[in-house]
C-alpha cells in the first residue's frame, strides 16, 4: 500500500524548518559583527587600517543580513507547512468520503450491538 503523503515531504519540512533557524542564528551574528565593527571604527585610536576593515566588515555584514533577511521571510515556519500541506490534500471528496466510511463504520458497529444483544 502506497503512502498518501510522500514521507520525504516531512524530511522537507523538518530540514527547511532548521534551516531558518540556522537562518536565524547568522542574522544575528551579523548585528554582532555589525555592532563590533562599528565600535572599532569609532575607538578614539583606530588606525586607518582598522577603520577600513571595519567598514569592509560591516558592508560585507550588512549584505549578508539583507540576504538572510530574505531568505527567512521566503521561508514558512513549520506549523505553516504542515497547515499548507494539509489544505492540499483536504478536499471536498475526500471529506465526503471519510465521512461515508465513519456513518458505515457506526452503523456496522450499532448492527454488531444489537445482533450481540438478541
Amino acid at each position: 500500500m502506497e503512502p498518501i503523503i510522500n514521507p520525504w515531504v516531512f524530511y522537507f519540512i523538518n530540514v527547511l524548518d532548521r534551516l531558518s533557524t540556522g537562518i536565524a542564528i547568522g542574522m544575528f551574528v551579523c548585528i554582532a559583527v555589525i555592532t563590533f565593527a562599528g565600535m572599532a571604527y569609532y575607538d578614539y585610536d583606530a588606525t586607518d587600517v582598522t577603520k577600513r576593515r571595519s567598514v569592509k566588515m560591516i558592508k560585507v555584514a550588512v549584505i549578508l543580513f539583507t540576504l538572510f533577511g530574505a531568505v527567512q521571510i521566503g521561508f514558512p515556519d513549520k506549523r505553516t507547512m504542515y497547515q499548507m500541506l494539509a489544505a492540499s490534500y483536504v478536499t471536498p471528496d475526500n471529506i465526503e468520503t471519510v465521512q461515508n466510511n465513519v456513518v458505515d463504520l457506526v452503523r456496522q458497529i450499532a448492527d454488531g450491538l444489537l445482533k450481540a444483544k438478541k
